[in-house]
């Protein structure tokens, strides 16, 4: 017996109702759900395609760079995601990013000082250069 000539009372086979559930409702044409007895489904609110004005406000955060960073990414405040492109520029030109394994950068005096290692990797980097960057409003220590 073909569910979809029984009569509206009558439930579909299981079998039916299950694929019907696995396959989702989206494939599904609002016809079918009048025959199988089944609601279709409300419109799903989506996310949204905005970013949060408050996503990870910690990184917009303008900081002072120290004088050693300063020489490379400037005086002005700058948040650590521009400090980050202004340090990947400065590698580039100097091409102290290694040939091989691209994720190793060969740190020339300059970045040692801002650094304190000969090597770092890119997973590194944006951790070590918190050391040369004081939020805005605090006296830097002098250690």
């Amino acid at each position: 017996m073909n569910h979809h000539t029984a009569d509206p009372d009558s439930k579909p086979n299981t079998f039916d109702a299950f694929m019907k559930k696995v396959l989702g409702a989206s494939v599904l044409d609002p016809k079918e759900f009048a025959q199988a007895n089944m609601e279709p489904p409300k419109n799903v609110p989506r996310k949204s395609s905005k970013k949060s004005s408050n996503a990870n406000a910690a990184f917009m955060k303008p900081m002072l760079p120290n004088a050693h960073l300063a020489s490379i990414v400037g005086t002005d405040p700058l948040p650590r995601t521009e400090v980050v492109s202004k340090l990947w520029v400065y590698i580039k030109a100097h091409k102290l990013q290694d040939q091989i394994n691209r994720r190793l950068i060969h740190c020339d005096e300059n970045l040692f000082l801002i650094l304190g290692k000969r090597e770092v990797t890119l997973f590194e980097l944006a951790s070590l250069i918190g050391k040369s960057l004081t939020p805005l409003g605090r006296r830097r220590s002098r250690s």
